[in-house]
């Protein structure tokens, strides 16, 4: 499913209260919000999409293939893995990876870590190597369950319905109008991924909510949704 929050600001207070007390793996970019989550016990793994682009950046520059070219020839080879073993079990993609996508990881460190040492600290490949080492730990992560991701570019994907609704109508208007923006959302989104038509979804649940009992509220939801003609 997809699930939005609404918050007036991006300060860490937004993910904190939403994920108290969460233990399990959070995947996001290297915001600094969310550092606190990872101290209290959530297990943080990093995008090498976000990696990648720095590396890109320092490419675009490169008049010839250089060092940033080998980083990213490198990365591919991680996601040539992850094409291959998209469609395995969450058990075998685990394997696959420690069997495939380790050693490349640990050869991908320790080039890393020699051509630091030949770069200028502040120097824009240096960056972006210091960038890859210092989330090194939570880059890796991915390989220990099958069901999480190299990137977080799924989640991006679902960011953009958002930006092109913050485009076109500029503002929410008030808090409530956020949140309930924020349920609407989750609502359509989470419909597209299950195969719904969202409209017809819709139009089904708000009709029908106003006599459901709570303990069949679940029911509703996208991923457990069966209209109401379909059940009788």
């Amino acid at each position: 499913m997809v699930l939005y929050d609404f918050t007036r600001t991006r300060k860490k207070e937004g993910p904190h209260n939403y994920l108290k007390g969460f233990k399990g793996y959070i995947q996001a970019d290297a915001y600094s919000g969310y550092d606190g989550l990872y101290v209290l016990g959530a297990k943080e793994i990093a995008c090498f999409a976000h990696c990648r682009r720095k590396f890109f950046e320092v490419y675009e520059m490169e008049e010839t293939p250089g060092p940033a070219h080998e980083v990213l020839a490198q990365i591919a080879q991680l996601y040539k893995i992850e094409k291959r073993i998209r469609h395995l079990s969450h058990k075998k993609r685990k394997k696959q990876r420690r069997l495939h996508a380790k050693p490349l990881l640990k050869r991908l460190r320790r080039w890393l870590e020699h051509e630091k040492l030949y770069r200028l600290p502040k120097g824009k490949l240096a960056k972006a190597i210091n960038y890859a080492l210092n989330h090194w730990a939570a880059l890796e992560r991915y390989c220990e369950a099958g069901y999480l991701e190299i990137d977080n570019n799924y989640s991006e994907r679902q960011m953009k319905p958002i930006a092109l609704g913050r485009k076109n109508y500029l503002t929410t208007g008030s808090e409530r109008g956020g949140e309930a923006a924020a349920v609407f959302y989750s609502l359509i989104e989470s419909a597209k991924i299950n195969h719904l038509n969202a409209y017809d979804y819709l139009v089904d649940v708000l009709t029908r909510i106003p006599t459901v009992r709570d303990e069949e509220l679940t029911g509703l939801l996208p991923y457990h949704w069966q209209a109401a003609e379909e059940k009788t």
